[in-house]
């Protein structure tokens, strides 16, 4: 009696019972069970740190130095820029290069001839030596004062420099001086004073309406 409602119970559940197996149509079988099931993949991408700045941004250095030149019979100074520090050379090749017509004042000279009249110059303990060419000797007097007068001016712009002493075939030579004297040794830009140009006179407005400001 057990036996039958065992069976009974399987045919109720709706599944039949098959002495063996056999195919299935895939047209039968329900889409979802066909499909393998996916594994979802997940991508990193490393974005890479951007490289270090090898521009300098540091700005290039720039030296100044003043040339003295002749202008109505005065000196007068012309600013120069260099990427090196100025020296007696440079000075030297600066007064005897002469004016730049492009971009120096208009009338303005050297008195040092062309070519200059400078063979070399050298420095020790703070005075500049410069060897004269024989050919000086025979410049008109005034034309004397304003050369040595252009040379003073500049190369005591050199740094270190603040006396120049003056030679004509390795012997030292008396420096004429603007007032005529003849000094012996060497000589500063105070000798050579009287060269140079007055500064232009400016006026300034002052405030409230109190006198303007003259300055010369």
């Amino acid at each position: 009696m057990l036996g039958v409602v065992a069976l009974l119970g399987l045919a109720a559940c709706g599944i039949d019972a098959e002495a063996s197996d056999r195919a299935v149509d895939p047209a039968d079988v329900p889409f979802a069970l066909l499909v393998p099931p996916t594994t979802a993949s997940t991508t990193t991408t490393t974005v890479p740190e951007p490289a270090p700045s090898t521009t300098s941004t540091t700005a290039p250095v720039v030296w100044a130095l003043n040339v003295f030149f002749v202008r109505s019979d005065r000196l007068v100074p012309v600013r120069r820029s260099f990427p090196r520090q100025p020296d007696l050379t440079l000075a030297i090749e600066q007064l005897g290069a002469g004016p730049l017509i492009e971009i120096d004042p208009l009338g303005t000279r050297t008195a040092l001839g062309d070519p200059p009249l400078v063979r070399s110059a050298t420095a020790t303990g703070g005075v500049a030596t410069v060897e004269l060419e024989p050919a000086f000797r025979f410049l008109p007097g005034s034309e004397q004062v304003l050369a040595l007068g252009q040379l003073v001016f500049t190369l005591t712009e050199v740094p270190g420099v603040g006396r120049i002493a003056f030679r004509i075939g390795g012997a030292d030579i008396a420096v004429p001086l603007p007032d005529g004297q003849l000094l012996p040794g060497s000589v500063s830009r105070d000798d050579f004073a009287a060269l140079l140009a007055a500064a232009p006179t400016t006026t300034t407005a002052a405030p409230n309406g109190t006198p303007p400001v003259t300055t010369g």
